[in-house]
């Protein structure tokens, strides 16, 4: 006779009951308050993300003074001048995209004082076309050089625009955009006819 298995004397381990963790009551009342701070934080992450997105579709308004060719205009503390295009510059050029043109256009700024100095570095620059097409214009302020208070700076605000276009198109200067996210009120801006 062959020994006896062990496996099959042995008695399985008897079934130990436990005892609830929590009782029915406090497991409700941990749910409900986990419940609440998730609920809670769903709110407030979507409150939020609300507030980010009206925020940048948000514009403000803006206060548009058109400058006459030749005359100057004030922004800010500091005074603009359109001088005209620069023909030289403003030709057919290999780094603009098919169908563009280079657009080279001279500017002079003199700033009022020493907040004017900020704000002639601080400028933005755009063109337009009579259909309301934008531009991002680029503008170098003084060849390297910050304006002083009082002296006149030349400005020069390069662009590529449709070649259609680039007749038609009028220059934007706006206000310091470094700061223009802290004031209130409209944006300020000055256009140049031609």
């Amino acid at each position: 006779m062959p020994p006896p298995d062990p496996l099959e004397t042995t008695v399985p381990d008897p079934v130990v009951r436990r005892r609830p963790r929590l009782s029915p009551g406090r497991r409700r009342m941990v749910e409900a308050g986990a419940f609440a701070v998730l609920a809670t934080a769903y709110l407030v992450t979507e409150w939020t993300d609300h507030v980010h997105q009206a925020s940048s579709t948000w514009t403000r308004p803006e206060k548009v003074s058109v400058v006459r060719f030749g005359a100057a205009g004030v922004l800010g503390r500091a005074e603009w001048r359109m001088l005209g295009r620069d023909a030289a510059a403003s030709a057919k050029s290999r780094l603009a995209p098919p169908g563009a043109v280079h657009l080279t256009l001279l500017l002079q700024v003199r700033p009022l004082d020493a907040q004017g100095v900020k704000d002639a570095k601080g400028a933005a620059f755009q063109v337009r076309d009579p259909q309301g097409h934008i531009w991002t214009a680029y503008g170098a302020v003084g060849g390297g050089k910050d304006p002083a208070v009082g002296s006149v700076t030349r400005v020069t605000v390069t662009t590529d625009v449709p070649a259609k276009a680039a007749s038609t198109v009028l220059l934007e200067v706006r206000a310091n955009a470094l700061s223009a996210g802290r004031q209130t009120g409209p944006i300020r801006i000055l256009r140049f006819a031609h």
